[in-house]
């Protein structure tokens, strides 16, 4: 059609009388993007209109917003599936979630409630659409009563369709009983969904029902009733959180009931407890097994049995907390026989929670000398990770090294189980200062890993990563063979055939060689092997497909080392020139990239590398200025600042670019994010730069209140405001207080390098290392713990117990209304002996303190840890009782929410204090689904949304890599899809939490979306 219209046009005209191929090419492009109609659709009319209601609804007059809201979903309602506009992810058919997202504001409410209530019901084909409707509206309005009215109509109405409105509403009915569950806190209604839904799941063989932690919410006697109910269902997998009173219960009723159960409840053998029931469930529903497959023991009865094969996840974890159970009792041969049959499963699960509440219990040891004798006899068996842990931890370690050494060199142990032994005898060895023998065993387990009868079925460390930690072992120890080894070994296995798919799983190990490199100042090396792996990952892209799925990582990890590199190297340009010319950065715009990672988390927990490595839009600010491209490069600073205010980047680029609105940028990040210590950080370093001596310090001290221990932060960046406040006190003269300062900042320092000694495998060397920087600051309890938590890992628990209590004492001064634990100090309650000191310290420390907010939420915390959910609530209700601005303490009460039932409106109220307190959601994430006042969320969203900054839709455009993504696109339609699905680079790439709005927030409420699932699917 196009090109006869182009010809027709030319025939009217002289023949020498050209329009032009530009002239062509735009009609032509005009007649293709122009409608065949000008009369639009009704479903385009629709999502028309509903874009024009939104922009006007705010300030219509409550009773028109109503009146006209109403209008558009009766419009939806009647649409006809074949008038929509199309099916494409660019133009996607209306549904009613739209309808939601342009929801007038509360006022019109009751009016939308009025609306309906003047209208009959209808019945037929309409009855479901009309009933999804009026749940919306009630529960806007908070009108329970009308709102229980409409669901038990819907219930009614889907049970006189039979089994096919059964399953035609099977979603929004099983979305009803969910937010029935999280929001009423009546017992009969909450027993009477859990009847319905246990009548739904029985009819579909192996069905799971949840279950809340009943006991706590209707009492026992009527918990009891209901469990029995279930138990004698048949079909029905019950799942129970384990430690609560109501798996208690559920766990005797089985035992009671076992003649008459029809499904083995294996999910219920979820405790230390459960030996009996696992027992009678082996004995009822593996028969076979137990008279064919079992494990004789001399002097035992019967032989213990198990499945060959599991036949679920349930039975394999039942098996694991069956296996502690035996232990636990002393049961020892019984034990012994078991773990012969499970060793020898790859998928064999030993619970970590299990095996935590006997080291609390004191069977540490215990628990690692059976091990010991178990894998003394049998090396092939699967519990080699069990094993090296305990034996640390009861101070077992040269005997773990003498089995492990004895079982690596046998010839009857599996090649791949002798690999995992090699594995685990490596990192023991360096651990111990056995540097020598652990880096034998490490190239030992770099062999193995190669072939495929050491890496499979097997779990290994791959080669390229342990080359890259033998490399920066030897850095640290000044080894350069085993630094050129190492890197050798790294590259060979990082640099993948060209021809080969390209491997992003090696994105880690780009990322850690080449900070490796930068380290030893070879950043030509680094560029060299960059190079080769940016040529493969083109050539791996361009081999995918215009129909294949194809996602990249938030940052191409080749392309930002590289440009890492250059960056070091002051070669601005280049990275300027990577940012225009590679066409692979997947996405069209830095826009998309701003990110303050500041590399890979795992390049510093596996091998100490810095977290403060920059990403590439702080990079791409740099060379912008040093190229006198300031304009673009504080744009960069600006979306820096508003996105991630936490790094230090951002702030570095705006000091680096100047100017006389410095401070008043810095105060308003604050006003926006009040718990976010960087800009006062940045600004007492403005004021001590301006001599303004005094405001300077009240910034900075300012700056501690909020968070203390700064633990976020990387390497370099913490405690840079203690730096800070000593250049304050030296410049006002008081020499005494900077030396204590800046001997913190020298102790912290340190223990970075020891971070970086221990991620390396180094652990004896790191606590010496530790030992040395309390020897600079001895009040810092971030020191302290990973130094407890380190002498606690090698085996050394009666020393690890001083730093342990000195830790704990430091805590409450050391945490502010949000606390950030430094890397290394995230296990500091991780024991019985730590917790057994925790509680101590804590409880005597209320006493003397009863006002200190911070003691009463480390009990909370510590209980937390211990599993004693209701015990830790009072503590945490205390903690915001004496401080309601204390964020982490309503972060905790809304964490155990679905571990300790209290009341709705408690729940509520912590949902709100969250939101508030924590706008832009970047600590917390408030569950909004059970929020049932929707007006006091409507208000509290509304106050958020002036926090939220704009994420940047155009920073730099990115050329190559914007052309390269338009031809995929073009590709991809060709071939009817519609972009690259769930890409994220054409805008700013951020989580919905960062553009909430009220409506979206509403949408959240389980009951508003089984009305949105309603009229869906009872409208088309």
């Amino acid at each position: 059609m196009i090109l006869l219209l182009a010809c027709g046009i030319g025939l009217t005209r002289a023949a020498d009388d050209y329009l032009g191929a530009e002239t062509v090419l735009q009609r032509a492009i005009e007649e293709r993007e122009a409608p065949e109609s000008d009369e639009l659709t009704p479903a385009a009319e629709l999502k028309r209109d509903l874009a024009a209601f939104r922009e006007a609804a705010n300030q219509l007059p409550p009773d028109e917003a109503a009146r006209q809201w109403m209008a558009l979903a009766d419009r939806f309602r009647s649409l006809d599936p074949a008038g929509w506009t199309g099916s494409s992810r660019s133009d996607p058919p209306p549904q009613f979630k739209d309808l939601i997202d342009v929801l007038p504001p509360p006022p019109a409410w009751n009016a939308l409630e009025s609306v309906l209530q003047e209208r009959p019901r209808p019945t037929g084909e309409s009855e479901m659409a009309d009933l999804g409707l009026r749940l919306l509206v009630h529960t806007l309005t908070g009108n329970a009563a009308a709102r229980m009215e409409i669901i038990e109509a819907i219930q009614e109405t889907a049970r006189k369709g039979g089994s096919h409105n059964a399953f035609r509403f099977q979603q929004p009915l099983n979305q009803i009983g969910e937010a029935l569950l999280a929001t009423v806190d009546d017992p009969d209604v909450v027993l009477g969904t859990l009847d319905r839904r246990l009548a739904t799941v029985r009819s579909r063989s192996g069905s799971q029902l949840s279950i809340p932690n009943l006991v706590a919410l209707v009492g026992e006697e009527k918990a009891e009733a209901f469990l029995r109910r279930a138990l004698n269902a048949g079909n029905v997998q019950l799942q129970i959180e384990s430690g609560s009173a109501t798996s208690r219960l559920a766990r005797r009723l089985t035992l009671e009931l076992m003649e008459s159960i029809k499904e083995p409840q294996w999910a219920l053998v979820n405790s230390l407890d459960a030996v009996e029931l696992y027992e009678a469930l082996d004995a009822k529903f593996n028969p076979e097994e137990r008279e064919q497959s079992g494990i004789n023991v001399p002097g035992l009865p019967l032989p213990i049995s198990i499945a060959s094969t599991p036949r679920s996840h349930q039975e394999r974890q039942a098996q694991g907390y069956f296996l502690l159970g035996l232990i636990g009792r002393e049961r020892i041969q019984d034990a012994a026989a078991l773990a012969l049959k499970l060793g020898g499963q790859e998928d064999v699960y030993v619970p970590h929670e299990a095996l935590r509440v006997m080291e609390r219990a004191g069977h540490t040891r215990a628990l690692a000398d059976f091990f010991h004798e178990l894998l003394s006899q049998n090396p092939e068996l699967n519990f080699w990770n069990e094993y090296v842990d305990l034996s640390a931890k009861s101070g077992q370690t040269q005997r773990m090294l003498e089995l492990a050494r004895s079982a690596a060199q046998r010839e009857d142990t599996p090649t791949g189980r002798r690999a995992t032994i090699h594995q685990h005898l490596y990192a023991a060895l360096l651990a111990a200062d056995e540097i020598e023998e652990g880096i034998d065993e490490l190239r030992r387990v770099a062999l193995l890993g190669q072939s495929a009868a050491g890496r499979s079925p097997y779990s290994l460390e791959d080669p390229a990563s342990l080359g890259i930690r033998q490399a920066t072992i030897g850095r640290l120890l000044d080894r350069n063979d085993w630094i050129a080894e190492g890197i050798a070994m790294a590259r060979q296995h990082l640099i993948t055939p060209a021809e080969a798919p390209f491997d992003y799983g090696h994105a880690s190990g780009y990322e850690n060689l080449t900070s490796l490199l930068l380290d030893l100042e070879r950043g030509a090396e680094a560029e060299a092997i960059l190079a080769e792996g940016l040529a493969n990952d083109i050539a791996a892209r361009q081999e995918l497909g215009a129909d294949r799925f194809w996602q990249p990582s938030d940052e191409n990890p080749i392309l930002t080392s590289l440009a890492r590199v250059y960056h070091r190297a002051g070669h601005h340009n280049d990275v300027l020139l990577l940012l225009d010319q590679a066409p692979n950065w997947g996405v069209s715009d830095l826009a998309g990239l701003i990110d303050d990672s500041g590399g890979s988390m795992f390049a510093f927990q596996q091998f100490g590398l810095s977290r403060g490595q920059p990403s590439i839009a702080p990079m791409a600010g740099v060379a912008l200025i040093e190229a006198g491209r300031t304009q673009e490069a504080r744009k960069i600073a600006n979306a820096l600042l508003d996105m991630r205010p936490g790094s230090d980047r951002g702030y570095e680029l705006l000091f680096q670019l100047g100017g006389d609105d410095i401070p008043g940028r810095l105060d308003d990040i604050f006003r926006h994010d009040p718990f976010e210590e960087r800009p006062l950080i940045w600004k007492a370093r403005w004021l001590l730069d301006q001599g303004q001596l005094e405001e300077a310090e009240r910034v900075a001290r300012q700056a501690i209140a909020i968070d203390p221990s700064d633990g976020e932060q990387g390497p370099g960046d913490r405690m840079r405001v203690y730096a800070v406040l000593a250049d304050i006190r030296e410049a006002r003269g008081d020499s005494r207080e900077a030396g204590i300062l800046r001997g913190a900042v020298r102790a912290v320092r340190l223990s970075e390098q020891a971070d970086t000694w221990y991620a390396a495998g180094l652990l004896k060397r790191a606590v010496n290392m530790y030992q040395e920087a309390l020897g600079h600051f001895a009040d810092a309890y971030c020191i302290q713990s990973r130094l407890a938590i380190r002498l606690a890992e090698l085996g050394l628990h009666e020393e690890a117990e001083a730093h342990y209590r000195r830790a704990y004492e430091l805590m409450p001064d050391s945490f502010g209304r949000i606390e950030s634990h430094c890397f290394g100090c995230e296990k500091a309650f991780d024991g019985q002996r730590a917790q057994n000191i925790a509680e101590k310290v804590f409880t005597d420390l209320a006493a003397r303190t009863p006002d200190k907010p911070q003691v009463h939420y480390l009990l909370g915390y510590l209980r937390t840890d211990q599993g004693r959910y209701a015990d830790a609530l009072p503590h945490f209700r205390t903690a915001v009782e004496l401080d309601p601005d204390y964020l982490n303490a309503w972060k905790k009460i809304q964490e155990i929410s679905g571990e300790v039932h209290f009341p709705m409106a408690e729940r509520e109220r912590v949902t709100l204090e969250l939101l508030r307190l924590d706008p832009l959601s970047r600590r917390t994430w408030p569950d909004y689904s059970h929020l049932t006042d929707l007006r006091a969320l409507w208000a509290a969203v509304e106050e958020a949304a002036t926090h939220q900054p704009t994420p940047p839709e155009e920073l730099l455009v990115l050329t190559a890599s914007k052309a390269d993504i338009d031809r995929r696109q073009e590709e991809l339609k060709t071939l009817g899809a519609d972009g690259f699905f769930g890409f994220g680079g054409f805008g700013g790439g951020f989580p919905d939490q960062r553009s909430l709005s009220p409506q979206k927030a509403i949408a959240q409420n389980g009951f508003i979306q089984a009305a949105v699932t309603l009229v869906d699917s009872s409208s088309h």
